[in-house]
């Protein structure tokens, strides 16, 4: 059918062509004529063509022209948000193929129109993807990429339009753009041959060529860019901005250095400074060229230096402070190092060069000022005391500032306390000032409290004080300080004995201190007459009479002499020895008393006594142990060698030594043991084992001398109270086991005794269980504390000798008695007996249980 209409606006033609539609049933011609009717419609009436438009495109979907038509009436009316799905829609008909590139890059315009950029990226792709040689979308989907960022994107999409695209022009715009694209995504090499070919397309374009020649620059490509740059000045530099004339010729100079051309960069280095004086990298780059020129090369960097910027100027002219120095320009170093610290106030590197300067100069004052400002810049504590420390050294030494010295030397060992240089320093300052000395050693001490620094400082700072303080007259000072000195070094004698003979001298009430401590100085040197007269003037202060009695005993026998000399002097042992002005002066202290005999025990020794008169020196561990295997061990060795048979009666005891034998045995709160006179026997009495019926026991035998009167009742008591001692549990072993070897044996046994070890096996045969569990009990720690058997054994027996004499002492009394029966007994130890004796009777243990025993002022026994 065909269908003519005059005039495209005649609204007849378009009623017409309305009631034409409606006599048309075939429904291809019926949408032609649908269309003609739209197309007629949409000049009067938008909503009646929209309609006509429709039904066409009902009747004939792949009619084209009420496709377009239908779309342009839509965008005149600006409805653009159902124009895409009817160009998409109309695309995806297989009978419209060849519209549908077309219609997908309207699409794709109409939604770049309404902002959906991501939309319209895929339909120019579609349409591309239609009929590649669609250009129109390929550069809309480019500019659309470009603007939005998506380079990922835009390169392939270039790459294609680069395959696809056979006119110059656009093919080298697409070259170039291809070009920005790899610049951008760090692809250096396709950037430079894609922007080399549009360069080659048009060797015209000058900014394509400028932008080439700065990626040949970038990626060093020496020698292709100084041909690039110098075409660019050669045809352009007059019509350039001065700025970028600088820049060309710069990049000329480098270019030229790089390949080796010297000269030529010298050149082009000149012309950019003349250009621009301050221009820092050419300025570095002469200074480069000039490195062989020692005055060049300064004056260069000193330009240098002169015109960077403000956070590097400092380095700058420290630089050239350091040249100067090695050149020996000292003065011209200075000025340079001053100008770098204007700039770098707190570098720390660059004030002590500074420093150095300064101080070979002998400029002091301002070294000192140098050294102020590493103070006051200074964070960590123990360098800042290290600087305060040359700045005290330079204002005594140099600038004769005693007062700002001393200031700067305490404030160094406030920062470093353990700055053992500036505190000797400052001590030694501080030597002729007492009184400032004396705060120095108590703040010092202050400062080492936790931490010494080195070995001995705090004993060192502590005995200086107490001399100090004794040298001001502040005793009670000085006794502090000799204390604590004291508890620092607790083994040091001499130290001892000092704080001890100081404590006589001080107040009062460190009477009972100074007691305990002559008796520790004692026990250490048992000879000391200083501290035997020194108890006896201070138990005389604090009303122990008694006591201080016995300390005069004791000075009385010493007298100054020695052991050796007493055993060659009997005769000066005893009271009628002493001068008669210390005799008289004792009568008067005390009274005619000690011209008496002294009474000895008159009441019964409780275990705490004999505990007190053992623990001196006795190993209580191993009298333990031997009061527990001892009996056991003495059976076993009575099988294979039997002790001699008891007689069969007890002979009878003279009465005098009845009297004496029952005071001891008194004393000692025991039964009397068998008594028998043995007239060969040289000493006056012995105990020892015998058996009777089977069974061991011990027996007293009473020797010559006690049953001729040979000797006096003094010292039978002396003798009877040693032996019978041996009586007690934790001593019998003295008489079970004689011999050190046998002890040793003891130890041996429980100290290393297991189950199944023959030792082992015997202590479980020959003991009881509890026993036993105690015995290997003691055995344990005598293994722990590393005992020696032997050894052990021999001090056990040595300490025990010395015990037996300090209670034969406390039964018989009268020392100087005791000494001279000892002397008698003149064997290798008897020295230290006597020496030990001696001491031991001035002891608080001893005059402790002499005070019970005895009854002194009135004190009662122990239970």
């Amino acid at each position: 059918m065909i269908v003519r209409v005059s005039a495209p606006d005649d609204p007849e033609a378009l009623e017409i062509l309305e009631k034409l539609g409606r006599l048309v049933h075939e429904p291809v011609a019926r949408a032609e004529v649908l269309y003609r009717a739209a197309d007629i419609a949409r000049h009067h009436d938008y909503d009646r063509a929209q309609k006509l438009f429709e039904r066409a495109r009902t009747d004939d979907p792949d009619l084209v022209l009420a496709v377009d038509g239908l779309a342009q009436l839509l965008r005149d009316r600006g409805v653009l948000d159902q124009v895409v799905p009817l160009l998409v829609d109309a695309a995806a008909r297989p009978a419209l193929a060849s519209e549908r590139s077309r219609w997908l890059a309207d699409a794709a315009d109409f939604c770049v129109a309404q902002g959906d950029t991501e939309r319209a990226k895929q339909l120019y792709r579609e349409a591309r993807t239609a009929d590649p040689t669609n250009h129109n979308a390929g550069v809309a989907l480019v500019e659309l990429c470009w603007d939005t960022g998506s380079l990922v994107e835009l390169a392939p999409i270039l790459d294609d339009l680069l395959r696809t695209t056979n006119d110059p022009a656009r093919l080298h715009n697409y070259l170039v753009q291809r070009s920005k694209v790899a610049a951008q995504l760090g692809d250096s090499t396709s950037a430079r041959h894609t922007l080399s070919r549009a360069v080659d397309l048009d060797p015209g374009d000058a900014a394509a060529r400028r932008e080439l020649a700065d990626l040949m620059f970038e990626n060093q490509e020496w020698v292709r860019a100084r041909e690039l740059i110098d075409k660019i000045l050669d045809e352009e530099e007059d019509h350039l901005p001065i700025e970028d004339q600088v820049d060309l010729h710069y990049r000329l100079a480098r270019c030229a250095r790089e390949i080796g051309d010297n000269d030529e960069a010298s050149k082009q280095a000149g012309v950019t400074l003349a250009l621009a004086p301050d221009h820092r990298p050419a300025l570095l780059l002469r200074a480069e060229l000039d490195a062989s020129d020692p005055d060049a090369l300064l004056a260069d960097q000193l330009a240098l230096a002169n015109t960077a910027p403000p956070d590097e100027k400092g380095a700058r002219f420290a630089a050239l402070g350091d040249r100067y120095v090695e050149l020996g320009d000292r003065a011209t170093a200075r000025e340079m190092y001053r100008e770098a610290l204007a700039h770098k106030k707190t570098d720390h590197l660059l004030l002590t060069k500074f420093l150095e300067l300064v101080a070979d100069d002998g400029d002091w004052s301002y070294s000192l000022d140098l050294v102020q400002r590493l103070i006051d810049t200074e964070q960590d504590p123990k360098v800042r005391a290290r600087y305060r420390h040359l700045a005290a050294q330079i204002a005594r030494d140099e600038l004769d500032r005693r007062d700002a010295a001393l200031e700067m030397f305490g404030l160094a060992i406030d920062d470093d306390p353990i700055l053992f240089a500036a505190a000797d320093q400052l001590e030694s300052m501080l030597a002729s000032d007492r009184e400032s000395l004396t705060k120095f050693f108590y703040k010092r001490l202050g400062h080492v409290r936790n931490d010494e620094g080195r070995t001995g400082e705090r004993l060192r700072l502590w005995d200086k004080l107490g001399e100090l303080c004794l040298e001001l007259g502040q005793k009670e000072d000085a006794v502090v300080a000799f204390e604590v000195a004291l508890t620092l070094a607790p083994d040091e004698v001499l130290r001892r004995q000092r704080l001890a003979d100081l404590y006589l001298e001080a107040d009062p009430k460190h009477d009972l201190d100074a007691i305990a401590l002559h008796h520790s100085v004692l026990r250490r040197d048992k000879r000391r007459i200083a501290s035997y007269e020194a108890l006896r003037t201070l138990y005389a202060r604090t009303k122990q009479a008694d006591k201080a009695r016995a300390s005069d005993e004791a000075l009385a026998i010493l007298g100054g002499k020695t052991p050796e000399s007493l055993i060659a002097s009997p005769t000066n042992v005893g009271r009628a020895a002493l001068p008669e002005g210390v005799r008289r002066s004792i009568d008067e202290l005390f009274g005619a008393g000690l011209g008496s005999e002294a009474p000895g025990a008159s009441r019964v020794l409780s275990n705490d006594d004999w505990l007190a008169l053992s623990r001196i020196d006795v190993d209580l561990q191993l009298s333990g142990l031997f009061a527990l295997v001892a009996p056991a061990f003495a059976t076993e060795r009575a099988r294979t060698r039997p002790p001699l048979p008891l007689p069969q009666l007890p002979q009878d005891v003279p009465a005098a030594l009845g009297r004496v034998l029952a005071k001891v045995i008194t004393a000692f709160g025991i039964p009397r043991p068998p008594v028998y006179v043995d007239r060969d026997q040289a000493a006056t009495c012995a105990v020892s084992m015998r058996v009777k019926d089977g069974v061991l026991g011990p027996v007293l035998v009473l020797g010559k001398p006690a049953r001729d009167g040979l000797v006096d009742d003094h010292e039978i008591a002396f003798s009877l109270a040693r032996s019978l001692a041996d009586l007690r549990n934790d001593r019998v072993a003295r008489l079970l086991c004689t011999k050190a070897s046998e002890l040793a044996e003891i130890i041996e046994l429980a100290s290393s005794a297991q189950a199944t070890s023959h030792s082992g096996r015997w202590l479980t045969m020959s003991l009881h269980a509890v026993e036993l569990d105690r015995a290997l009990a003691i055995g344990t720690r005598l293994r722990e504390r590393h005992i020696e058997a032997m050894p052990a054994a021999l001090r056990w027996l040595a300490a025990m000798e010395h015990a037996a004499d300090r209670i034969g002492f406390v039964v018989a009394g009268d020392l100087a008695k005791c000494v001279r029966i000892v002397e008698r007994d003149a064997t290798a130890d008897t020295p230290d007996r006597i020496i030990d004796l001696v001491w031991s009777s001035i002891t608080e243990e001893v005059l402790g249980v002499r005070g019970r025993v005895e009854g002194w002022g009135g004190a009662r026994p122990a239970a």
